[in-house]
């Protein structure tokens, strides 16, 4: 068995960042890389149709999870001790949630609305989602663990072989169905990576027999986990129904790469989450109140820096990702970057509310912002098309955050929080009304190069000049301590 101890902690954040931050942000930059090449070879059309496929398909990683991973982090990071007997009852049940999965999976290819092509593409995703809800499992050893540079590696081996077999499939002109055997491909051998890497911390066994508790335990999780997967990919699933696929395709070309640039916040606050659990379980209120309000003011502080960044850049990687046919979308792309705003605090609001022991606080607002998300989209894309969906898209985000930090108020004084805040979005919109005006006056190369760089020096001049830059080695300071 692992020792968990605590010291070394900094650097046992710095290295789980880094490292499980590394190797996933490389596994999305690969599938950002499939998806630009869907849209060159098929157009908005055959991307809308394999994202509705995945919107379907990622439930089924729910269904046979049911929440048990991310409780197996928690408690075998506060008791290592019962880290073995925890995953053998959780392993006994997602075997039987998996089996009994698959006559879902076949009532709803003979059920969906869709095309043949869209449905045979979900069916072969969602037995893909079933084989990698276990990877979840055996990573949440490693979790637990805190090797989250192991969990990093399968997930890189994953991106590898889904994207490196999607990419060969289609250089080969297979048809659109084959990325979904692909996928089937690449989550074997993720699982398979994943249980031999779990293996060296503890003995994978099973526990067939029926442990109700362990299920009401992670009934708080399993519901974060259902929110969080619908919240992700709700608004494509309805956007299939109630417009056209090419809609779908063109609004999936821009929020998924919001989404990307925002995964970065919620895999460093994965990686965070054991230590973070022991220090709210050793330290008193007060020493967890500095880290609340630490975090957050640094999460701000990134945030903003990575609006800016995608604002000024929004043109060139929309063109660079899904080609010249997509250019036209870049000011929508403009438009959504302050998602980044909110995107960095809501994972860092969910991180400190699991730590803390507040499970049920971080569901309640998660699933407020799904209820969100659906009246915005059903309520907005009818009037403002593409528009009123990336709207929707930062106002439901907007929602979550504001429920996260009412339950975490007890923590902190809302006065710091709202001036940190205000110093990032003031920095930001500075920054963006400084490209926006050169940009408009860039008629040559020099020019287009001053138009990036200037607004992303004025953001850190801001934010140097009014104390963030201190304040946030003030807070690594703490955590260090």
């Amino acid at each position: 068995m692992p020792r968990f101890g605590l010291g070394n902690q900094l650097r046992l954040i710095l290295k789980n960042v880094g490292l499980f931050t590394g190797a996933s942000l490389f596994s999305r930059v690969l599938a950002l890389v499939l998806q630009g090449t869907l849209a060159r070879l098929f157009g908005a059309e055959g991307l809308g149709a394999y994202a509705t496929a995945v919107s379907i398909a990622t439930y089924f990683t729910f269904l046979v999870d049911m929440g048990l991973s991310p409780r197996l982090v928690r408690e075998g990071a506060v008791s290592p001790d019962e880290l073995e007997e925890e995953f053998a009852r959780a392993f006994g049940l997602k075997i039987v949630a998996g089996l009994a999965v698959l006559p879902l999976i076949a009532t709803l290819y003979l059920t969906l609305p869709y095309d043949q092509e869209v449905r045979d593409l979900t069916v072969l995703v969602a037995l893909g989602q079933v084989v990698m809800s276990f990877s979840y499992l055996f990573n949440s050893v490693c979790r637990a663990a805190e090797r989250l540079d192991l969990e990093g590696a399968a997930t890189l081996v994953h991106g590898l072989v889904f994207v490196g077999t999607s990419l060969t499939c289609l250089w080969m002109e297979l048809p659109l169905i084959s990325i979904g055997f692909a996928s089937i491909a690449a989550s074997i051998a993720q699982a398979t990576l994943s249980a031999s890497m779990a293996a060296r911390f503890i003995r994978l066994r099973l526990d067939w027999r029926p442990h109700f508790g362990t299920l009401r335990a992670a009934l708080p999780y399993a519901t974060t986990s259902l929110t969080i997967l619908a919240f992700t990919q709700i608004d494509i699933l309805i956007l299939s129904i109630i417009a056209s696929q090419k809609l779908v395709g063109e609004y999936t070309s821009v929020s998924r790469l919001l989404l990307i640039a925002g995964t970065m916040a919620a895999i460093a606050g994965s990686a965070v989450l054991p230590t973070a659990s022991r220090i709210y379980a050793s330290q008193d209120r007060e020493r967890f109140a500095e880290i609340v309000v630490g975090a957050l003011g640094f999460v701000f502080l990134i945030g903003g820096a990575a609006a800016t960044g995608l604002f000024v850049l929004a043109d060139y990687l929309i063109q660079i990702v899904y080609g010249q046919d997509f250019a036209s979308l870049s000011s929508l792309l403009q438009f959504g970057a302050i998602f980044m705003l909110l995107k960095f605090p809501v994972s860092a609001s969910s991180i400190l509310l699991t730590s803390s022991g507040r499970q049920s606080d971080r569901a309640r607002s998660v699933i407020i912002g799904l209820f969100a998300t659906v009246v915005f989209v059903l309520g907005l894309v009818p009037l403002l098309g593409l528009w009123g969906a990336v709207l929707a898209m930062v106002l439901s985000e907007l929602a979550t955050l504001i429920c996260m930090l009412y339950h975490l108020r007890d923590h902190f004084r809302g006065a710091i929080l709202a001036r940190r805040f205000g110093t990032a979005l003031f920095a930001v919109a500075t920054a963006m009304a400084c490209h926006v005006a050169l940009a408009n006056q860039s008629d040559t190369g020099a020019m287009h190069l001053f138009s990036i760089a200037a607004p992303l020096a004025l953001f850190a001049a801001i934010v140097l000049g009014l104390g963030e830059v201190r304040r946030t080695l003030e807070f690594l300071g703490v955590i260090r301590a």
